[in-house]
């Protein structure tokens, strides 16, 4: 894998580069920011790397992310990306199980510092309903608490039904307002979605990156373009209704 630096400059407001391995063709995301903006918060680069540990796996010496930090980047990815990717999700589920209470305990916390401890829980319900997974007695607590079930179950239902794609815009906006903490991470995310263009906008719009600002008063049309021409997604979810407080 190759990373052309002199492109970082260019895309510093961009989540993450997308590397591809030329002779395996796998794809690697090599992000910049911990949580994507449009999860409510963002967490300095640095600070994960507070907690890390060297390690040796495999003969090889590296920095190994605390659980607790590493549990909170790998739910609150999964939830922001509804779990498309099934091993995002999968990674969860093991962690759930694998997990001490104690480390779950400090996860949680964690992530209401960070303002994204609905989406942490979000991501481990619906990790233990795509693979009927029972969560241990605590964090299971902390789900039924705070967790978005609808969302959750939503996520389960278009898994175990096979579809492994990002959802329509119009369907996928709804939940994921579900998922943040509070009305200051819902009003962040406006003013994400309203004023930050992305590559696919500018893309649309023909117009470099410096001219984001005119980009971004065409971005509620393509919102609507997008969500009118990618086909809805129909999935069963009658089976994971969930009747608890949180929603």
């Amino acid at each position: 894998l190759a990373l052309d630096w002199s492109r970082r400059s260019r895309e510093a407001g961009e989540h993450h580069e997308v590397l591809q391995s030329a002779a395996t063709g796998r794809e690697v995301e090599l992000h910049w920011r911990l949580l994507h903006p449009q999860s409510g918060y963002s967490a300095g680069a640095m600070e994960p790397w507070e907690t890390a540990r060297r390690r040796t796996d495999a003969g090889i010496s590296h920095l190994a992310l605390d659980p607790a930090v590493e549990s909170v980047f790998l739910a609150v990815h999964a939830a922001h990306h509804f779990g498309f990717r099934l091993h995002w999700l999968a990674d969860v589920a093991a962690l759930s199980v694998r997990l001490e209470p104690e480390t779950w305990e400090r996860a949680v916390d964690l992530a209401g510092r960070w303002r994204v401890r609905r989406a942490l829980l979000t991501a481990v319900e619906a990790a233990g309903l795509t693979f009927d997974v029972p969560l241990p007695a605590a964090l299971g607590r902390a789900v039924r608490k705070a967790a978005s079930h609808r969302t959750a179950a939503w996520m389960a239902a278009r898994l175990r039904a096979g579809t492994l794609k990002d959802p329509p815009q119009l369907e996928a906006w709804p939940r994921r307002y579900l998922m943040l903490d509070s009305w200051r991470s819902r009003l962040r995310v406006t003013g994400t979605l309203a004023f930050a263009p992305t590559q696919e906008d500018r893309d649309l719009a023909g117009l470099p990156a410096w001219a984001d600002p005119l980009t971004a008063v065409l971005r509620p049309v393509f919102i609507v373009k997008r969500a009118l021409t990618r086909p809805k997604i129909r999935t069963d979810r009658s089976a994971w209704q969930h009747g608890d407080r949180a929603d």
